[in-house]
């Protein structure tokens, strides 16, 4: 009987100590710490590229690691784009501001020659928000994310519509099979939300286009340089292509590399705003960036009526006085984007504006 119970304890200490090494094994290997797992490594993020990565687009952080907005705590903004995310099943997280003090604001005003155009105040202040932002994604250690303004839109389609992107993202920037971002990791921004892309149909830039039936007509298509920024894309399609003159920086994607350099290069100041800035970035080739055209994110109006949307138009004294209650009493307005997000999650409705 003693020889049984001996025998019993052993077993169970024996089954613990195996079942403890397995784990081990295990943790070892999905995290590459053993010194001759790289080979394994490797293997299982091949796995992980055909098996998931591509399907990935559709998750609800769009196939990037995380998505920030940035955001001033203007509460309707945050509602429509909470709702708008809630029926699109995305998930979006706030971080909160540090404080910008007038000091530094100042010095994005008035730093550089006087022949330098200068931001405005409202301006300034949200360049120097941009920044805190990147820097936050640099300690939080991510590979991709995705960055919105707080009053962007988006389609109700928006998980189909980037896992098309993803793929061609891989086919235009030639991605190896080993790449572990959907969207290939050859790129520090992919400019996916911006109010005008130049592409000149006489001397195109480097481009792929695809069908795509959720685009809008190119009568109805609205940004800074059209309709002459369109004369050449063709009707129906969608086109990814290296950045040439993007402006407004309603959604943007950066790799942990990219958003360095643009800290790196944006911090100078010495323009007329953030997007300008990055915009002169990637024209002169100082990051890789990469534009999709349509844009996939807008930026949501305010119904006329009700007031503004800026929250960085100076003449406007109090841009967090809009409540709630107020900013959706009137159905707004989203240029581009057929089937809005935020108007189907706040009106049931479609707010698609053609003209």
């Amino acid at each position: 009987m003693l020889f049984k119970t001996v025998f019993t304890r052993r077993s169970v200490w024996g089954l613990a100590i195996f079942v403890i090494i397995l784990v081990l094994i295990a943790t070892s290997v999905s995290h590459g710490q053993w010194t001759h797992a790289g080979e394994l490594t490797g293997w299982s993020r091949h796995i992980k590229d055909k098996l998931g990565s591509l399907d990935a687009a559709q998750n609800s952080t769009l196939g990037f690691e995380q998505i920030l907005a940035l955001s001033r705590g203007t509460e309707w903004r945050i509602h429509g784009l909470h709702a708008a995310a809630n029926l699109t099943g995305i998930d979006i997280v706030i971080p909160p501001q540090p404080f910008i003090g007038e000091n530094m604001v100042h010095f994005f005003m008035e730093d550089g020659p006087d022949d330098v155009r200068k931001p405005p105040y409202g301006s300034a202040k949200a360049w120097i928000a941009h920044l805190d932002l990147l820097k936050h994604v640099i300690q939080s250690g991510s590979k991709t994310t995705l960055i919105l303004e707080d009053d962007v839109d988006w389609s109700v389609h928006i998980k189909s519509q980037m896992s098309t992107v993803a793929i061609k993202a891989r086919e235009f920037t030639k991605a190896p099979s080993t790449a572990i971002s959907p969207y290939g990791d050859d790129w520090d921004i992919l400019w996916l939300g911006h109010c005008g892309e130049w592409y000149n149909k006489d001397d195109p830039p480097e481009h792929l286009s695809w069908p795509d039936e959720t685009v809008c007509s190119r009568k109805d298509y609205r940004s800074i340089y059209a309709p002459e920024s369109h004369l050449g894309l063709p009707e129906g399609q969608r086109t990814i292509m290296r950045s040439v003159s993007p402006i407004c920086t309603w959604a943007y994607a950066v790799t942990d590399v990219g958003a360095a350099r643009l800290v790196e290069w944006a911090s100078k100041a010495q323009d007329q705003a953030f997007d300008i800035k990055t915009r002169a970035a990637c024209s002169s080739g100082h990051l890789k960036c990469i534009s999709v055209v349509d844009q996939l994110f807008s930026q949501y109006q305010l119904n006329n009526e009700i007031g503004s949307t800026s929250d960085i138009d100076n003449s406007i004294k109090n841009p967090n006085g809009i409540s709630i209650e107020h900013a959706e009493s009137r159905m707004g307005s989203t240029v581009v984007i057929r089937e809005s997000a935020r108007c189907r999650a706040l009106f049931d409705d479609n707010c698609f504006a053609t003209n």
